[in-house]
This record gives structure tokens, sequence and C-alpha cells, in this order.
């Protein structure tokens, strides 16, 4: 895969790399990075513990020209795209999955590219679950919302150039 170097990702409340969360209210993380195009990030799971919310936690990004209400904790309402964990489903309009992958926690490695093209891929422990969602437009900044307790940090975060846009499939 043809990669760029790492941008040093974090996130923009705290400017860690770690995100720990104990709470059961929706509340939606930024990373600090917002790249032009194309880019990859991967996070890892070190605890996951499921509440009363079905979702959980995603992992996903939000178009940056249209962020509007920073109040409103989920990724749809600002029409990004999200993976839920707890159900495997993916997220495009707020409140609403849609069948898409595995279900992921604990443990598992997630990672997320977003191509050139505009297309976004998700992948659980190194295996693909397909492309889910063509974006409107570039650039998108990488979020995660939260209602669960999590323990989980970025790992990896580079952009992607020209060349790593895979086939459709």
């Amino acid at each position: 895969m043809s990669k760029v170097p790492d941008f040093g990702c974090t996130f923009e409340h705290d400017g860690s790399k770690y995100l720990k969360v104990s709470h059961g209210d929706w509340k939606m993380y930024f990373m600090d990075v917002h790249p032009d195009s194309g880019f990859s990030i991967e996070i890892k799971i070190n605890n996951l513990k499921k509440d009363t919310n079905f979702w959980g936690f995603e992992l996903g990004c939000v178009y940056q020209s249209r962020i509007c209400d920073l109040k409103r904790n989920f990724i749809g309402y600002h029409n990004g795209v999200g993976y839920i964990a707890l159900n495997g489903k993916v997220e495009h309009c707020c409140g609403q999955g849609h069948s898409y992958g595995i279900k992921y926690g604990t443990g598992d490695l997630v990672k997320m590219n977003v191509y050139s093209d505009k297309r976004v891929e998700f992948f659980v422990n190194g295996e693909s679950q397909g492309v889910c969602f063509t974006l409107d437009e570039l650039p998108v900044i990488p979020v995660c919302t939260v209602s669960c307790d999590i323990d989980l940090e970025i790992i990896n975060f580079y952009s992607l150039d020209e060349d790593t846009i895979p086939d459709e499939t």
C-alpha cells in the first residue's frame, strides 16, 4: 500500500492518542488532523464495555465544511459516515444503521480508509468489510462517537496517495 508519513494524529480535546471514557451519553470526539484528501486511520480497542445503547461506539468521518452544531453528537447529524461497533452496521443518516460488516469490540484493530475518490472502507483485524459509502466531497475529519465505557488508542494515521485507490468490487 502506498502511503505518506504519519501525521501524528491525536484527539483534539486533550492532545492524546488515547481515549478513555466512562459515561452513557453520546459524545463525539474529533481527531486533530484535517487531511485534504485520502487518509487511513487505525485504532485499537483495548476495552469496550457494552451498556444499554446497542451502538456503543462508532469510528467514522464528518465533512469539514458541514459541521454545524457541536452539541449534536452524532456522526449522521453532520452527514458523515460511521461504522458501529456493537451491531456491525454503518450509519450515514442520524439514527439509521444499515447492514454492513462484523461486530467489533475489545481487542480488535479497526481501520478506516478514506480514498481520494471519496470511497470509505473499514477493516477489522486486517479484514476488509468492503466499501460502505461514497462521500459527496473531501475533506473530511476523522471522528468517533461514544455512548459506553471505552479505552482505545490511535495506532496509525497516514495520508493515502492517488495510487492507493482500490479497484471497484
